[in-house]
């Protein structure tokens, strides 16, 4: 979580944790700033992804608009910036390497194992492993 973090100051966008009501994070330009909400009430590896796909709406979104929610999950910005976390999280290459070295255990082992890896639920190590049609 420390990189993750680390790449926010870097773009100064300041980063606050609260409890929020069917969402995961908040993304917002407000008054010349940056900010970046994440609920604090969500498990870690949930936190981590978030931070990752609020950051890639700040690189690739931010032209687009000044508030990003996963409240309207389903349009293409939500989508992509999924896509661009999981990329963040679990690079192809490593989880392609990994998954070749795992290859004698069953797949709900070995997709528990590279989940504790990358520091990520479960549930996202599946769906990387469809996406790159490991599974």
């Amino acid at each position: 979580m420390e990189g993750l973090l680390e790449e926010f100051k870097k773009r100064e966008i300041e980063v606050v944790w609260k409890p929020l009501q069917n969402c995961s994070g908040v993304l917002r330009f407000y008054k010349g700033f940056w900010f970046c909400v994440i609920n604090s009430q969500r498990s870690f590896t949930h936190q981590r992804f978030t931070l990752a796909h609020e950051l890639f709406h700040f690189d690739h979104h931010r032209n687009l608009g000044n508030l990003f929610t996963d409240y309207h999950f389903d349009n293409w910005m939500e989508r992509e910036a999924n896509r661009g976390a999981a990329e963040m999280l679990m690079p192809e290459g490593l989880i392609r390497a990994y998954s070749g070295a795992l290859k004698s255990f069953p797949r709900e082992k070995e997709i528990k194992i590279l989940a504790g890896v990358f520091g990520v639920s479960q549930k996202a190590m599946e769906i990387r492993f469809k996406e790159l049609r490991l599974g």
